[in-house]
């Protein structure tokens, strides 16, 4: 989202008020799958006994939404909120729209997944808009490419998976329209970049073939 990009999301004035809190609860509860069968931190663990490039601090950013923040610090001592550390982290949180917050994972090796954060269980897809702001399918956060061994390979991403963060995402982009116009932006600079250089954007789309 661009809750999932570490940039954030430009606090411009766009966009309309969105139309109220998500139901934390039951997004939860819904959205279980995994992203691929089996355990793909395996494939980017630093050493045996390291961390995941997306459970490790150090190397990406967890960005999360306010409310989502609030309402699962009632429920685990997994992940709190946080402050930037650098100079360059605090200019980037200035210009973050009101909805979205830092926050850190408290023990990632003990990750008490039922309340793991939408980031967490998103990456590494993201909604690919056209230029109205209509659904394209969903792609891979390509800025994480370095990170995540799953991004630009050919390994499976399961359907569930994505039938899943699909129908989340439906619900983020009604609610925040501020992450509608994120992507909308990401989305055609994605197309421009990978035009200049002859890619193909990789795209999976849910088997209900819901836009939105």
């Amino acid at each position: 989202m661009c809750i999932v990009k570490t940039c954030g999301i430009p606090l411009d004035g766009s966009g309309a008020p969105g139309k109220g809190p998500l139901d934390w609860e039951r997004l939860y509860a819904e959205f279980t799958a995994n992203v691929t069968d089996g355990d793909c931190a395996t494939l980017c663990r630093r050493g045996p006994d390291g961390l995941g490039a997306c459970c490790d601090g150090a190397r990406l950013t967890l960005i999360v939404f306010r409310d989502e923040l609030a309402w699962a610090r009632q429920r685990t001592r997994g992940w709190r909120g946080g402050r930037p550390r650098t100079p360059a982290e605090r200019k980037g949180v200035a210009a973050w729209a009101d909805h979205v917050a830092w926050a850190r994972c408290l023990r990632p090796r003990q990750c008490d997944r039922p309340y793991r954060s939408l980031t967490c269980r998103l990456f590494p897809l993201e909604p690919h808009l056209d230029a109205a702001g209509g659904f394209l399918g969903l792609t891979y956060v390509y800025e994480a490419a370095r990170l995540c061994p799953l991004i630009g390979r050919q390994l499976s991403v399961r359907q569930a998976f994505v039938d899943q963060s699909a129908a989340v995402w439906r619900q983020i982009l009604a609610t925040y329209p501020e992450e509608r116009a994120c992507y909308v932006r990401a989305s055609r600079q994605l197309r421009s970049r990978f035009a200049r250089h002859g890619r193909a954007i990789r795209l999976w789309r849910s088997t209900d073939g819901f836009v939105f």
